[in-house]
């Protein structure tokens, strides 16, 4: 990984994004829990997690799980060591530290990229003097092309503009084999994501026309491209069976 970047002129030592990340530290769990990622309703069920990290109750856990789902995912995250009981029927976050989703999903997608596909990658990562910022989700390398993968755990209202424009800046310096702006939603791409991509390629003149391939798989320019994780993020296309 360092030679592929060295080789694009980007020097990277391992500086990582320092936030802890919602994964269990033994393998066994660490397993389950990247089995349960697979499952939209469970990365839902953890945004929840972290929002009421403070004061965890069942009830304020399912907006997007039944409540039995819902009490099996919490009953892992006990088990897994990243919950804690506090009383009858409280719980909190053991690390109050994480707040944000976001690198915990970056860190998935490396493992899905590993597993699914035998990459070789990393996530989170801080490259120095990198221009425009060197912050990259996820940098995998496969058969010798480099794969970057920008990826986005709002949902897609509180997305920016300019969040689109700083990723084609990181494509343009990195020069990836492919890049992927991946929003993890079910939420259709084409009612803000794309018209966003339409205004920053116009703004690039870059002569690039949106076109959608595959369900919400879209081709934004040469080895560019836009999806979410509908229905499943390690296979798109493939349906997978609930938890």
């Amino acid at each position: 990984m360092r030679a592929a970047l060295r080789r694009r002129g980007l020097a990277w030592n391992g500086e990582r994004d320092p936030t802890p990340l919602l994964v269990p530290r033994g393998r066994p769990a660490r397993e389950r829990h990247g089995v349960l990622l697979r499952h939209y309703s469970y990365r839902l069920f953890l945004r929840d997690v972290l929002k009421h990290r403070t004061a965890l109750r069942l009830g304020l856990l399912t907006r997007y799980a039944s409540r039995a789902v819902a009490a099996r995912y919490l009953r892992f995250l006990v088990d897994a060591g990243l919950v804690a009981r506090v009383g009858r029927g409280a719980y909190r976050l053991r690390d109050a530290r994480i707040s944000s989703f976001g690198g915990t999903l970056e860190w998935y997608v490396a493992d899905v990229l590993a597993r699914e596909f035998g990459c070789a990658g990393t996530w989170g990562l801080r490259i120095p003097h990198a221009p425009h910022g060197g912050d990259y989700d996820v940098v995998a390398c496969a058969e010798g092309e480099v794969i970057y993968v920008e990826t986005k755990s709002a949902p897609p209202r509180q997305i920016l503009q300019e969040e689109v424009g700083a990723f084609l800046d990181r494509v343009d310096t990195l020069r990836p084999d492919v890049a992927l702006f991946l929003v993890d939603t079910q939420l259709r791409m084409k009612d803000k994501l794309v018209p966003m991509f339409d205004v920053e390629v116009a703004r690039r003149r870059l002569g690039w026309e949106l076109r959608r391939l595959e369900r919400e798989i879209w081709r934004v320019g040469p080895d560019v491209y836009l999806l979410n994780t509908d229905p499943a993020l390690p296979r798109p296309g493939h349906r997978r069976a609930a938890a």
